[in-house]
């Protein structure tokens, strides 16, 4: 919701970037990559702002596709490593299932694309060491940071290869250079040079604060037990990749990039709104390993023995595989199932359109006043002109962590004051301050906003 929200600004003209601290107070947390990809095909196909269904449809197609790139570039880079035609589709179908349903509107799926574009080339250009695939390097390392900021993950990866494997410092500095110019340029054109604005939302809007629960919930939380296999599977690819070392730079190269990547997801899954996604960078190397593993001898190599049955590494591998996908196939059949039962009520949807029609043309909304919704989903979408606040999740999680980062004292001294015409709240769920938990200074005073009717499923507050 909160990335269709900035391609609805693109695709009305306004800056994807704009003050968190005035109105509508909305922040966007990423790099705009994928924001503008996603706005411009839009664009092509006739796609205005107010067509909600049609923006997911654009995001959901081109992440899609990246997702299907990223399948061919893996496939490409297992064959460069050695593997046949067969191991190399094998491990790279998986691609598509690393990243779940829920990412299809975010930019992880672009960002993933890159990353293993970047990973393939300087994988061939271990071999060849041709300047082609050295400025391939560049501008997909660059493209990668443009689409999500953790593409700086395939940055220092490559530049510890350079520096410490290759021990070059010409082509560290290069490369470093290389990155830098291309990705502000990039990033130049792509945010029209307001580089305040940039910081404010993609770089203070990611300080979400920091916990020590991640450590914990990567093992013991359930929703970490699929990668508990692949830890292990993890540390034998480095293992075996410093074990062949001498014999196979591709392969040590593998087991640094699965080392550097567990190392960053763990480190930034300290951020407070972590998930297992901190993973799939990792996981995407793994797969890329695997068939390096399984061709060397190490794959042989006894983990244990009971009643008779030997276990080594490639059971372990395929143990590992089976679990992390299957636990995959069972979530896509759950969001199949959420997907049609969404669709069996399209009333929801309809309902919203209705509301905001409603609103809009029967109500009538004064100028500079807003409408806020209490709920989450897509009203925020629906009502994009008039939203205020429409990156609630964002916001709060900002507010709670480091209160300190924005100043709201705008939004706090006019909430109650008329800067908020309605509010909007769904009938089964009605309270007014159903927020205040996750955004303490959303209290809403309720002598101020009555409520006045009740409207398409939902109770519309008005203030007096």
């Amino acid at each position: 919701m909160n990335v269709i929200y900035g391609m609805q600004q693109i695709l009305s003209g306004n800056s994807l970037y704009q003050n968190p601290e005035a109105p509508p107070y909305a922040i966007m947390q990423y790099t705009p990559l994928f924001y503008l990809l996603s706005a411009g095909i839009a664009q092509m196909f006739s796609v205005t702002a107010d067509n909600v269904q049609g923006i997911y449809e654009i995001a959901r197609a081109l992440a899609l596709i990246c997702n299907l790139l990223t399948v061919w570039v893996v496939s490409k880079t297992i064959r460069i490593q050695g593997g046949d035609k067969l191991s190399s589709t094998l491990f790279a179908l998986p691609a598509l299932m690393i990243l779940t349903t829920h990412y299809y509107v975010r930019c992880d799926s672009m960002h993933l694309c890159f990353f293993a574009l970047a990973i393939y080339a300087l994988t061939a250009w271990i071999q060849s060491q041709k300047s082609s695939l050295l400025l391939l390097m560049i501008l997909s390392t660059a493209l990668c940071i443009a689409s999500k900021q953790s593409g700086v993950l395939v940055a220092g990866i490559t530049g510890f290869y350079l520096l410490f494997l290759k021990r070059s410092i010409k082509y560290t500095i290069l490369y470093t250079i290389g990155v830098l110019i291309c990705c502000a340029l990039i990033l130049h054109l792509s945010i029209e040079g307001n580089w305040i604005l940039f910081y404010q939302n993609a770089v203070l809007g990611l300080k979400n604060g920091t916990s020590t629960n991640f450590l914990v919930n990567m093992f013991f939380s359930r929703f970490f037990t699929e990668l508990i296999p692949f830890y292990i599977l993890g540390g034998i690819l480095v293992w075996a990749s410093v074990r062949h070392a001498t014999k196979d730079k591709q392969f040590q190269f593998t087991g640094i990039a699965i080392a550097l990547s567990f190392l960053f997801a763990v480190i930034t899954g300290l951020k407070i709104g972590s998930s297992s996604n901190y993973f799939v960078e990792y996981l995407l190397l793994c797969f890329i390993g695997i068939p390096q593993l399984l061709s060397h001898s190490s794959a042989q190599k006894v983990i244990f023995q009971r009643k008779g049955k030997t276990y080594t590494i490639k059971t372990l591998t395929w143990l590992a595989i089976f679990i992390l996908l299957g636990s995959k196939t069972m979530g896509l059949f759950g969001s199949i199932y959420l997907e049609k039962r969404m669709i069996s009520r399209p009333y929801r949807y309809e309902n919203l359109q209705a509301l905001h029609r409603y609103i809009t043309d029967t109500l009538r909304i004064a100028p500079h006043r807003y409408v806020f919704s209490n709920e989450r989903g897509f009203a925020d979408n629906i009502f994009y002109k008039e939203a205020l606040m429409p990156t609630k999740d964002v916001v709060s999680q900002v507010v709670l962590s480091n209160p300190e980062v924005y100043n709201f004292q705008s939004f706090i001294s006019g909430m109650n004051q008329g800067l908020i015409q309605y509010i909007i709240a769904p009938q089964d769920n009605p309270e007014l301050n159903r927020f205040q938990q996750e955004i303490p200074f959303l209290q809403f005073d309720s002598s101020r906003f009555v409520p006045l009717e009740e409207k398409y499923g939902y109770l519309i507050y008005a203030f007096q």
